[in-house]
């Protein structure tokens, strides 16, 4: 996947009322102190198979992974007046949203996106992850995108191994 397709797959979820954070999913919620704004989506590349369709040209099955991350301090039980759960299950109406998003957009090089995997959530009692899968033809010409490469180093010359929240949002977020 190249920047630009990136970018198209990313700018409706960005779009999204409440979503503070998206990116490329780097393992960050796996941090102790994940270096993220909530609720966030990162999404995941994963492997697919690629077929050779002559002149330079491939068509690849681009698949990846989109995970959703909720800080929620609310109860969600049975035994949870009504009004606190309804407030405590809001937050899954969101993936309805980042479905609606993805479901059959297509973009520059690539055809309608499709669910492969329908939303599961991970066991973790800080914060509340879901995740679902999805999939999409692609053609490679192998050029790249139109983004030009940029070494971190001349981005950030006084701290080139650091990307800090402060240096991203210098008045907090």
């Amino acid at each position: 996947m190249d920047a630009t397709t990136f970018k198209e797959i990313t700018a409706p979820l960005v779009a999204i009322t409440g979503i503070r954070y998206v990116d490329l999913d780097l393992g960050q919620l796996e941090a102790e102190d994940p270096p993220v704004s909530f609720p966030c989506i990162l999404v995941g590349l994963g492997g697919g198979d690629v077929f050779n369709l002559g002149n330079g040209v491939d068509q690849v099955e681009l698949n990846f992974t989109v995970r959703v991350a909720f800080k929620l301090y609310e109860r969600t039980a049975s035994i949870t007046a009504n009004t606190y759960r309804d407030a405590a299950l809001a937050h899954l109406d969101k993936l309805a949203l980042i479905h609606a998003a993805l479901n059959g957009l297509a973009g520059t090089n690539f055809n309608a996106i499709a669910r492969t995997a329908y939303w599961s959530n991970e066991r973790r009692a800080d914060i509340r992850v879901y995740s679902a899968a999805y999939g999409t033809l692609l053609e490679d010409d192998g050029t790249g995108g139109d983004t030009q490469y940029v070494p971190w180093a001349d981005v950030m010359p006084a701290a080139p191994e650091l990307c800090l929240e402060e240096d991203i949002f210098p008045d907090g977020i």
